[in-house]
């Protein structure tokens, strides 16, 4: 291993972390490796600047040296139903060129990301790994934690019927006519109409909703990047009005984004935010969903014991049976819960997907 050196990513590096990782991971959809979808993912993020290593091949000397592989992580931040805060990291856009391969890098800056992140105060790592990586992640002490469910409500099954023997291209303008445009705005639309009372309502409801563990720290800031700002993904939203107040009043909104899996059109549910955690309030959004959405079904994970998960259940979701989203964590340091219990955690496909 002699002839490697670890050391920090910087912004010069990154053409060469992008070459690198499209290699790896391919260059299409919502994560495309662009310069734009890097610079709002490990730079803009309102948690901090991602924290990442690159291994570089000295062995050519001067300057031949080349990026043999990257190890990226997201920061984060969680809070407990006490309302204590928890720094976390999520472990991105791993990498290795292929020539490199089987020669110990991974676990090399893995274990030096450990060592760091536990210097710096990071409380956890936390990934998605798929299932050729997560034996990796077991051996350096990651612990599995039970699979995030996926909530399904088919709309339109005999399409999806249909293209299961026709599958849709996931061509350009496939994303198109997704949701009725009468009703459902794309996020910017909305927040430049609604901003006030949507800010508002979403800091409401994180003090007012049933909490059922760790939950991303949700701000003015968050929404703003996550759903705002991300280069290569329109995110839809929901609203719902208090009673004989439409288009005035808001009591509740959902976020959405248009995606094409397995050629259907999917519609994965990211937020739920409401005036108050009443059932029926939480019924009339999922009512709305449902008839304003023109994809072939809504995808969506809330933790059980929420209100959002009651209301999507009485909407007709159902649990996808032996599927789910990977899921395993690596605590550096005491936390008040334990992050390898499947209850502590209070997630959404907002927190976990294009990432």
């Amino acid at each position: 291993m002699k002839e490697f050196t670890v050391v920090e990513w910087t912004d010069r590096s990154v053409p060469m972390l992008l070459d690198l990782a499209r290699t790896s991971h391919g260059a299409g959809g919502a994560a495309a490796k662009s310069e734009a979808f890097w610079q709002w993912k490990h730079q803009d993020n309102p948690f901090g600047r991602s924290y990442g290593i690159v291994a570089l091949d000295e062995s050519a000397g001067g300057d031949c040296r080349r990026v043999a592989s990257v190890r990226m992580l997201l920061r984060w931040r969680f809070r407990t139903s006490a309302g204590e805060t928890v720094r976390a990291a999520r472990a991105v856009d791993t990498a290795t060129r292929p020539g490199y391969r089987r020669r110990g890098l991974f676990a090399r800056l893995t274990q030096q990301a450990i060592a760091d992140l536990t210097a710096d105060g990071t409380h956890l790592i936390y990934n998605t790994p798929n299932a050729y990586s997560l034996p990796g992640y077991l051996k350096l002490g990651w612990r599995a934690v039970e699979s995030r469910p996926i909530y399904l409500r088919p709309l339109r099954p005999l399409r999806m019927a249909l293209r299961r023997i026709r599958p849709m291209a996931p061509a350009s303008g496939a994303l198109q006519g997704f949701f009725d445009s009468a009703v459902m705005l794309p996020w910017n639309e909305f927040v430049e109409r609604h901003a006030v009372q949507a800010f508002e309502l979403a800091e409401a409801w994180e003090q007012r909703r049933r909490r059922a563990g760790l939950r991303t720290v949700r701000s003015q800031a968050y929404y703003s990047w996550r759903y705002g700002r991300h280069p290569h993904a329109t995110y839809w939203v929901c609203p719902v009005w208090m009673p004989g107040q439409a288009n005035s009043i808001l009591a509740g909104f959902a976020v959405l984004r248009p995606n094409i899996r397995s050629g259907w059109q999917e519609a994965v549910l990211c937020e739920i935010a409401l005036a108050e955690p009443a059932r029926e309030l939480g019924r009339r959004l999922a009512r709305r969903l449902i008839a304003y959405t023109r994809a072939d079904y809504i995808a969506a994970h809330f933790a059980r014991g929420t209100v959002e998960l009651e209301c999507l259940r009485q909407a007709g979701f159902f649990r996808l049976p032996n599927r789910g989203m990977t899921f395993a964590v690596r605590p550096l340091a005491e936390l008040p819960v334990n992050p390898a219990a499947p209850e502590a955690w209070d997630m959404t496909l907002g927190d976990l997907e294009v990432f």
